[in-house]
C-alpha cells in the first residue's frame, strides 16, 4: 500500500484598508480641478475630475494641427440663461464692445484683450469674479462655458454682431503672432504672462504685459481662455488654452491645454471673443 503524506496548508488572510474618496470638487470654487489631460507621452487618463492639485495635474499634450474653420464647434450654443448670471436693473446703456483685431492673412478677428470685468458686467448686469477688487480692467473670471454661452446671445442680440469663442486652431495661431516661440510672444514667460512666479496669486489688468506680433495682451497667463472646441468629441468637455496667473512657468506655454467640464467655474479661467470676417 502507498504511503498518503497529508502536507498542512496555511492560509494567509490579508487585510486590506480602504482608501478613502476625495470629495468632488464645487464647482464654484476658486481652486476647481481640471479634468486629466492628454499627454503624448502617456494615454489619455479617464475622465474623471482629479484630487490633486490643480497646478499639478496640468500636463502639456499635442497641439491641434492646421487650421480649423468657423465649423459646428465654433458655434455658441444656445443655452438657457441662468437667472442669478442677469441682473437687468444693473445693466446701464449700450454694452462695452471688447477691442478686436483682424489676424493677418485669416478670415477672424479676436480680442485684443480678454473679456473685461466691466466688459461683462456691461452684458450681464453682474460681475462673478473672485479678484473684484482687482478692477474692472481686469479679467472677468469664474464664468463656465455655459454661461460664456449666454454672454454670447446676449452681446450678439443688442449689438447684431456674431462674437463667438476661437476654436483651438484660431486661438493656436493667433498667439504666435507670426512668430512660434515657447510663449504666445516671446521666449520670456516673464515679460509676456502673469504666471505663478510674479502674479501675487491673483489676476492683472489686461495689457500690462508684452504684447505679441499681432498686438494681443495676455494670451499666454493672466486667466485660461475657454475655446470652443469638444475634448476628443466629447462636448460636455471644452478646451482651455494659454494657462492662467496660478500656473508656473511651463503651463502657460503657446501649446499648453487643458479641458473641464463646461459648467466648472473658478477663479483661472476666462475667455476672449472671436468673430468670423465676412
Amino acid at each position: 500500500m502507498k504511503q498518503v503524506i497529508l502536507m498542512p496548508i496555511i492560509f494567509s488572510i490579508v487585510l486590506a484598508g480602504c482608501a478613502s474618496t476625495p470629495k468632488a470638487d464645487n464647482a464654484n470654487d476658486s481652486q476647481a480641478k481640471p479634468l486629466a489631460t492628454q499627454s503624448p507621452q502617456a494615454a489619455p487618463a479617464a475622465p474623471a475630475v482629479s484630487a490633486a492639485p490643480e497646478e499639478h495635474q496640468m500636463q502639456p499634450s499635442q497641439p491641434p494641427s492646421g487650421e480649423a474653420s468657423a465649423g459646428a464647434s465654433s458655434k455658441p450654443k444656445l443655452v438657457k440663461e441662468d437667472k442669478q448670471l442677469i441682473n437687468e436693473s444693473a445693466i446701464k446703456g449700450p454694452p462695452i464692445v471688447p477691442e478686436m483685431v483682424i489676424v493677418p492673412g485669416k478670415n477672424y478677428e479676436i480680442g485684443k484683450y480678454e473679456v473685461t470685468q466691466a466688459e461683462w458686467f456691461s452684458v450681464m448686469g453682474t460681475n462673478p469674479s473672485k479678484f473684484k477688487n482687482c478692477g474692472d480692467n481686469c479679467p472677468v473670471e469664474k464664468v463656465s462655458w455655459d454661461d460664456v454661452q449666454v454672454y454670447l446671445q446676449r452681446i450678439n442680440a443688442k449689438t447684431g454682431k456674431q462674437y463667438r469663442l476661437p476654436t483651438e486652431a484660431e486661438w493656436e495661431y493667433a498667439c504666435y503672432g507670426g512668430n512660434k516661440s515657447e510663449y504666445c510672444g516671446g521666449d520670456d514667460a516673464d515679460d509676456v504672462a502673469w504666471s505663478e512666479s510674479g502674479s501675487n496669486e491673483q489676476t492683472h489688468p489686461v495689457g500690462q504685459k508684452q504684447p505679441n506680433g499681432y498686438g494681443l495682451y495676455d494670451m499666454s497667463g493672466n486667466v485660461m481662455e475657454w475655446t470652443s472646441e469638444c475634448w476628443e468629441g466629447n462636448c460636455g468637455q471644452r478646451v482651455f488654452r494659454g494657462g492662467s496667473w496660478m500656473n508656473n512657468s511651463r503651463d502657460v506655454g503657446a501649446t499648453y491645454r487643458i479641458r473641464y467640464v463646461t459648467s466648472i467655474r473658478n477663479s483661472s479661467g476666462g475667455f476672449r471673443l472671436a468673430v468670423t470676417l465676412p
